[in-house]
């Protein structure tokens, strides 16, 4: 595996939004029939959203995390059995891993605004779907609402149903699309 140097992530809200398992059970309710066997969560932060929607009957969850310190804290909640055993901590981004293996699931929960090249980085995941698998993104809407607190997290934008549709890699077909809450 191929791993970054020192990025790390500039928001403090991560401890926060782990406590909002309410909102990342809703959410996840609609996400799971999408889920397969072999998933693979881009930016998986503090494992908050891993501990939601990974039940532990997957053959792997790949939680894929640039930031060491938030990695480590991955790791340490699958030691103490808070993830299930099928989880497996990788450092670093998209690029940095191996053509193979392929996923039936590559989530973004809140990360794609995070990537400043985002139709590049679906694209290079849409390569690493199995046939008939599932890209699943989940970002901020509207760019009206860009605030001062989204530039401080790292965030390069917001996005509406016609900027995520325009991203969908031509070999792949949408699902659905919409707006959540």
């Amino acid at each position: 595996m191929g791993t970054l140097g020192s990025q790390s992530y500039p928001g403090a809200e991560l401890d926060l939004f782990a406590e909002a398992v309410r909102w990342k059970a809703y959410f996840g309710d609609f996400l799971k029939p999408y889920l397969g066997k072999r998933v693979l969560e881009v930016g998986a932060g503090l494992g908050a959203t891993t501990a939601v929607l990974c039940s532990g009957s997957e053959e792997e969850w790949w939680c894929l995390e640039p930031d060491a310190a938030l990695l480590a804290q991955v790791e340490t909640k699958i030691q103490r059995g808070d993830l299930p055993a099928c989880c497996r901590p990788v450092r670093g981004v998209l690029a940095d891993l191996p053509p193979l293996p392929q996923f039936d699931t590559i989530l973004y929960i809140d990360v794609l605004e995070h990537i400043e090249d985002d139709r590049a980085e679906l694209e290079a995941a849409a390569m690493r779907l199995q046939p008939r698998g599932h890209l699943i993104v989940l970002a901020p809407a509207f760019p009206a609402l860009y605030s001062p607190f989204d530039r401080a997290i790292g965030h390069y934008r917001r996005y509406t149903r016609a900027t995520l549709r325009a991203l969908t890699p031509a070999q792949t077909r949408l699902l659905q699309l919409g707006y959540l809450d």
